[in-house]
């Protein structure tokens, strides 16, 4: 019987796809078709697949250190990692190393497996194979799943509907296999994608004890809830740490944006003040919709409900499993309103995110809406059951099967998806390429976000380290890599390539060919040595100059600091550090008096494993008398410490040079200054820091 439930719901997907089946290994699904450029969203997830395919052959154990942002470490766990996807595409990638078909394959199974799991699920609880089967319909057939057709992860909760099956099944029958599955299912989810597996962790959080207050006989299954919830965690142990490891370096235990990326609860009502006419118009559409609504499922729910009301029977085991379910939709839906306040909704995302820190990692939480559809397509399920048991004969119930089948239809679209053409992975530059030293890395250029996008799509065919990238999370902010990326191959640029660890640098042809040409022409007048092929340059870069020999260290016996908690940065410790705000008007500085005069030659500032703390922007000022000051360096954009992070990613140091100066005081701190046109590639910056404060110079005397 699964087999048959399987292969309905392979051809459901194939034709919600349709006509993207016919183009596996060359297109993609977008929800804008061409010329609207191909989202790096798509290139990424492909990346993934093929980089995790690549590391569990080859190297399982690092599985999370890859090419993307190279010099820095478990770059997998920047953004979600598919691991779960991975394994069940492994022999796809592996046998036609094609990362497109690849992705699209994953994309169609895992909408496969969420319809079969919607049909176990919704035929635990109403015994009804046809209701379950047009569960698994629903949940294909979504409007949810378009809106987020271009994001692969946020496809991937395709494991959450079995988990809930596995829950009901085990509340019904206590056996400890079914805790060591639910365990199990629970922990791939999370593998499968993060954010889908903080849902059902939030929804199954809920549902289970809600279970519980209602049900006396569901607490029976109380232990092995409990042990399933311990299998899960231990499974998930492996996927946490490097995650841990990566908010601890770059300290990003939040981030930003939350009440940008909030649901709006306006934006999931359903049209049941006009429904004929929402219908009508989506027929004569037959285009997919970008949109949270959804109006079959409610339908299906108040059916449901005016059926059980003509029973007249009471509540039995059935509803209330159906109300702990809901209640757990409930809380991802008040997740979803995130920290935006309302009126007649509790902020839940503030106590979560209180009560659990790394939950602020969560940029984005309306997308804890998917959650409450997949149950708010359950409780429609539920309500086509009871509406289907009201009828007598096949007959009558296989038109209202056909009826609400129409229904999803319509609304979901019927007309074929439009697709885009995968761009080309094998570089013009590959022979050129290939002579390179192994492991050495390189960027590419122009660098903005859909160009990191392609190279890392590109990478895949030589699996170089790559300086840009693209990701969730970048370690270094975009406003301060990319200028120093695209002025190339200007000192700073080279400064920048050379501390990354670079040796080669890929240029394309742009709208402006006469920027390739330029690029072209500076490098030859380095010594540069350049290949030229087509549309793409490589340009081999020099080894890097030494690192200058600094003096010893000046002796910090008498410095005095101010402010006051500036001696943090004096006290011998890389732990503590002093940090300073970065105002656009006053940003904070530290004003170091020698206790002597000396020649200063250079300052450096210990940051110890606080790379992101490093000064984006600098000026370092000199005076004799701590009145009249003297800028000694300054640097609107810096380049970023990274050959010190290569050395010793837990004792990172930035090195100023100075112009060679007679002073007794010096003043550091961020250099901001608006600039002709754009971004101040210091937008955004907040705090900077310094562990241990050098000074390089020689004393009077």
């Amino acid at each position: 019987m699964h087999a048959g439930v399987l292969a309905l719901m392979t051809a459901l997907a194939l034709a919600y796809t349709w006509p993207l089946p016919t183009h596996l290994g060359t297109r993609y699904a977008v929800r804008v078709p061409p010329p609207a450029p191909l989202s790096a969203d798509l290139l990424f997830s492909s990346w993934i697949l093929a980089s995790d395919a690549r590391r569990l052959v080859h190297d399982p154990l690092h599985v999370f250190e890859t090419n993307n942002f190279y010099p820095f470490r478990h770059t997998l766990a920047y953004g979600e990692n598919l691991l779960g996807v991975a394994v069940l595409v492994l022999p796809v990638q592996l046998g036609w190393d094609n990362p497109t078909l690849t992705h699209n394959v994953a994309m169609l199974l895992t909408l496969v497996l969420g319809g079969w799991g919607m049909f176990l699920l919704v035929r635990e609880l109403s015994g009804m194979t046809l209701a379950g089967l047009l569960a698994g319909a629903l949940v294909i057939y979504s409007p949810h799943v378009w809106a987020h057709v271009i994001l692969l992860p946020l496809m991937a909760g395709h494991w959450s509907p079995v988990a809930l099956f596995l829950l009901v099944r085990l509340v019904r029958e206590p056996r400890w296999r079914w805790s060591l599955l639910l365990g199990v299912v629970v922990a791939w989810q999370a593998w499968s994608s993060l954010q889908h597996g903080l849902f059902l962790a939030l929804g199954l959080g809920v549902t289970a004890p809600v279970l519980f207050v209602l049900s006396a006989s569901a607490r029976k299954a109380l232990p092995h809830v409990l042990a399933a919830g311990v299998i899960a965690a231990i499974l998930s142990i492996p996927l946490v740490l490097p995650y841990r490891a990566v908010a601890f370096e770059m300290e990003a235990h939040e981030r930003a944006g939350a009440l940008d990326f909030s649901l709006i609860p306006s934006r999931i009502t359903p049209p049941l003040d006009h429904p004929l006419g929402y219908l009508a118009d989506r027929l004569r559409s037959g285009e997919r919709v970008q949109s949270y609504r959804a109006l079959t499922p409610w339908l299906l729910v108040v059916g449901g409900g005016l059926a059980a009301l003509l029973r007249r029977r009471r509540p039995g085991a059935d509803a209330r499993v159906l109300a702990a379910l809901a209640a757990g939709g409930l809380a991802n839906l008040l997740f979803a309103v995130g920290p935006r306040p309302h009126p007649w909704l509790p902020n839940f995302y503030g106590l979560l995110t209180t009560l659990l820190p790394g939950l602020a990692w969560v940029r984005v939480p309306m997308r804890a809406i998917a959650y409450t559809y997949l149950i708010l397509c359950v409780l429609g399920a539920s309500g086509l059951a009871a509406m289907l048991r009201r009828l007598q004969g096949g007959i009558a119930r296989g038109l209202l099967a056909a009826g609400v089948f129409v229904l999803i239809v319509i609304e979901a679209g019927w007309r074929p998806i439009p697709l885009a053409q995968a761009p080309p992975r094998r570089s013009a530059v590959q022979p050129a390429l290939a002579e390179l030293d192994p492991g050495c890395a390189i960027a590419e250029i122009p660098a903005n976000i859909e160009t990191g996008g392609l190279a890392l799509f590109r990478s895949t065919t030589h699996w170089r380290p790559l300086i840009n990238g693209f990701s969730g999370f970048t370690p270094l902010p975009s406003l301060a890599t990319f200028p120093l990326l695209n002025q190339f191959p200007s000192s700073d640029s080279l400064a920048f390539l050379h501390a990354a660890g670079g040796c080669a640098v890929i240029a394309h042809r742009t709208s402006r060919p006469e920027d390739l040409s330029r690029i072209v022409a500076a490098s030859r007048e380095l010594g540069l040595a350049v290949h030229v092929a087509d549309t793409e340059v490589l340009i081999d870069l020099q080894p890097p100059p030494p690192p200058p020999a600094d003096p010893p260290a000046l002796a910090r016996d008498g410095w005095r600091i101010a402010p006051a908690a500036g001696d943090l940065a004096l006290d011998g410790d890389l732990e503590t550090l002093w940090r300073g705000s970065v105002s656009e008007r006053t940003p904070d500085r530290l004003t170091v008096d020698l206790g002597e005069t000396a020649t200063v030659t250079a300052v450096a500032l210990d940051l110890g494993r606080h790379l992101r703390l490093y000064l984006r922007s600098y000026r370092v000022e000199g005076s004799d008398d701590g009145e009249r000051w003297t800028t000694l360096a300054e640097a609107p954009l810096a380049v970023p410490p990274l050959a010190s992070y290569r050395s010793d990613y837990r004792r990172v140091r930035q090195r100023i040079a100075l112009r060679p100066t007679r002073v007794r005081w010096l003043r550091i701190g961020p250099y901001r200054r608006a600039p002709q046109r754009g971004l101040a590639p210091d937008v955004g910056w907040t705090t900077w820091g310094v562990a241990e404060l050098l000074v390089y110079g020689e004393r009077e005397g």
